[in-house]
């Protein structure tokens, strides 16, 4: 399907073990949804011309839609000693 072999080890490590994480830490009351774990999803973003891709362009922007207060807090910040 003319996907480079780096994205789908990527995708296939990413999909295998951080969503089943978030998954597994999750409320069983209530749905989650990751959006990551959708064969839509993955096909539009790997759609993506690679240097977009690689600068996480797709992904700020989405955080900016969505969640336009998360890029003021740091991460790993000093005074936690996170260094």
């Amino acid at each position: 399907m003319g996907y480079s072999l780096l994205d789908i080890f990527y995708w296939e490590h990413r999909c295998g073990t951080w969503v089943s994480e978030v998954l597994q830490q999750t409320d069983f009351a209530f749905n989650t949804h990751a959006l990551i774990n959708s064969r839509k999803v993955l096909e539009a973003l790997l759609s993506i011309e690679y240097s977009e891709r690689k600068s996480a362009k797709v992904f700020k922007h989405i955080i900016d839609k969505n969640l336009g207060k998360l890029p003021q807090f740091p991460i790993n910040p000093k005074e936690f000693g996170c260094v």
